[in-house]
């Protein structure tokens, strides 16, 4: 069992990337576990705050609430296994992600 604390960023970036995930049902279940755990409610989705800059959003957490979001979950060994594998063969990082990901890295083994 592994317990994995995630800010904001963590969450919202891991949710992400879980979303597009595709393969086996195996790996479905075990990343979809970890999927359900991790994404926003349909309550903290809507106190997220979106805005336009250029051509491009970003997403922030709410004013003033710096600790929105935060959670610590626990997944299973399995479910680990299979998420640091995703994580490692993801195509689609930019610079920005290092330290989150990395974090979670170091969470995972």
């Amino acid at each position: 069992m592994k317990t994995i604390e995630c800010d904001f960023i963590t969450r919202f970036k891991l949710s992400g990337i879980l979303d597009q995930v595709d393969g086996s049902l195996g790996k479905m279940k075990a990343l979809g576990a970890v999927f359900d755990k991790v994404r926003f409610t349909e309550d903290e989705a809507k106190e997220i705050t979106t805005k336009q800059v250029g051509d491009s959003v970003t997403f922030s957490t709410p004013e003033g609430h710096a600790d929105f979001g935060r959670i610590e979950i626990e997944i299973e060994d399995g479910q680990a296994e299979f998420l640091l594998k995703e994580l490692e063969g993801w195509q689609h990082f930019r610079i920005s992600d290092l330290t989150w990901v990395e974090q979670l890295k170091t969470l995972l083994k």
